[in-house]
């Protein structure tokens, strides 16, 4: 809850922003560059890449459909 927090109400982005489709899109950036950061910290370097992957797919399917 704590990422979703400082995603949606702390983003500098999202400050001057205000058409919807532009906001998401910075939303989701955001969420997966903050899970990204704060997971791979307390992980070995070669799981990190691992865990880059994982969410390139994760957005990739999102995007795509």
């Amino acid at each position: 809850m704590e990422i979703f927090e400082h995603i949606l109400y702390h983003n500098k982005r999202l400050e001057s922003i205000t058409d919807p489709t532009q906001r998401l899109d910075i939303i989701l950036k955001s969420l997966f560059e903050t899970i990204f950061i704060r997971v791979s910290r307390g992980m070995l370097h070669r799981d990190r890449i691992t865990l880059a992957v994982q969410l390139t797919r994760i957005y990739l399917k999102n995007i795509i459909g």
